[in-house]
């Protein structure tokens, strides 16, 4: 769902620096909204990347 959220908000920011008319209020929300995503990318990319570390640790042998 974050994903697809940042997927927009690359499209809108992306429209918006296209415009050559576009004001300054037009970018600060542009630049708001990817801030945000990319925080939630991140927050996502770390998440997966401790399950990783996680499920890469070797099993102790119960023998």
């Amino acid at each position: 769902m974050r994903l697809g959220s940042a997927e927009e908000v690359a499209a809108g920011g992306r429209a918006v620096l296209a415009d050559p008319v576009a004001g300054e209020r037009a970018l600060r929300f542009a630049f708001t909204r990817a801030v945000e995503s990319l925080e939630d990318v991140v927050r996502i990319a770390v998440s997966r990347g401790r399950r990783l570390d996680d499920t890469s640790a070797p099993v102790p042998d119960t023998e």
